[in-house]
């Protein structure tokens, strides 16, 4: 989507061969993490207080879960909390020392157990893996900023979030805003209460931010199935398909069929589409069927004559690479 040459390498869209290493973004993510503590340590004010940090040998699966969901629209706060609770954590909560909670690390390869860090050295350590990504590769920052932007503008304008995947399905995002009603009554003479949830018709924008890249990229993703599917059904073969997102699997004989037309599918997606340019002019089109007036230039919403409400500046993407031929001849596409 973003066609950054620099990106497609680490995540194995360019040639490769039987002689090729495969290429790892959590692994070179996890390198840029370490160098970012030492120069934290080296050059910033307060650096020396985060000096524990240094002791830490991150590898990929420290990092993996927080690097692959800030392009999802994770928080630093949100990475904070996975990496101390939930099925990914890598810190457990020892207990109070100083007045401060302080944590050890789980894995013992990571880090000896004996060095505890406190809260905000944690913080510290999800600040710099919240940053890292997009400081590498600023125009997965700009996309994720522009669809932000313009779930703000439909709020504004009362309309729920809308795109069309590159298969041609509609889809709608309209995370609701919901109030909690407590009900109380009297059991055997013991008196019990209930929380029940209830919907409200004002959308969550939180919730939309959230939302909206982890629902595009996996509708993408489905458009993906999608091709596949009707390419191997216009073609006759007759092979079982099982799918998971991304992830394709069938017969071991068929394996090499299934990678090919994985790869033609993806092509037919991004080869020739500019999925963003796509969708500001779907958006435009949305807007207008719903009565709303652009100005002369088709930059902004009049909502009076001296109000308009701006659309968000499309990322500015600098599409170099031969996805076909790099695709096509490569090992770890799949893999």
């Amino acid at each position: 989507m973003s066609y950054d040459i620099n990106l497609a390498k680490y995540v194995n869209l360019l040639k490769s061969n039987n002689e090729t290493i495969p290429e790892d973004i959590y692994k070179e993510m996890a390198n840029k993490v370490i160098i970012n503590i030492k120069n934290i340590i080296d050059n910033d004010l307060n650096g020396k207080d985060y000096i524990k940090l240094t002791q830490l040998n991150i590898n990929r699966s420290f990092i993996k879960r927080g690097i692959m969901t800030i392009s999802y629209g994770s928080t630093v706060r949100g990475i904070y909390d996975q990496l101390i609770e939930g099925g990914s954590k890598q810190f457990n909560y020892i207990g109070i020392k100083n007045n401060k909670k302080m944590y050890s690390v789980i894995d013992s390869s990571i880090c000896e157990s004996n060095i505890l860090f406190n809260r905000l050295e944690i913080i510290k350590l999800a600040t710099i893996i919240h940053n890292v990504l997009f400081n590498s590769y600023p125009v997965l920052k700009n996309i994720v900023q522009y669809f932000i932007e313009m779930n703000y503008l439909v709020y504004k304008l009362n309309l729920p979030m809308i795109w069309k995947t590159p298969s041609g399905l509609i889809i709608e995002q309209n995370y609701v805003q919901s109030k909690n009603k407590e009900l109380k009554f009297s059991v055997l003479g013991k008196v019990k209460s209930i929380t029940i949830k209830k919907k409200t018709n004002k959308t969550n924008i939180r919730k939309q931010n959230l939302g909206i890249m982890s629902n595009i990229v996996h509708s993408m993703d489905a458009s993906n199935i999608i091709y596949l599917l009707n390419n191997i059904r216009y073609l006759k073969y007759n092979i079982p398909i099982l799918t998971i997102h991304d992830c394709f699997a069938s017969n071991a004989n068929n394996i090499e069929l299934l990678s090919y037309y994985v790869k033609l599918a993806f092509l037919m997606i991004y080869k020739d589409n500019n999925f963003i340019d796509n969708y500001h002019e779907f958006m435009i089109n949305y807007l207008i069927n719903n009565n709303f007036i652009f100005n002369e230039d088709q930059t902004g919403v009049l909502l009076k004559p001296n109000k308009i409400i701006y659309l968000p500046l499309k990322p500015i993407l600098n599409n170099t690479l031969d996805l076909e031929n790099n695709i096509l001849s490569s090992k770890y596409f799949l893999h």
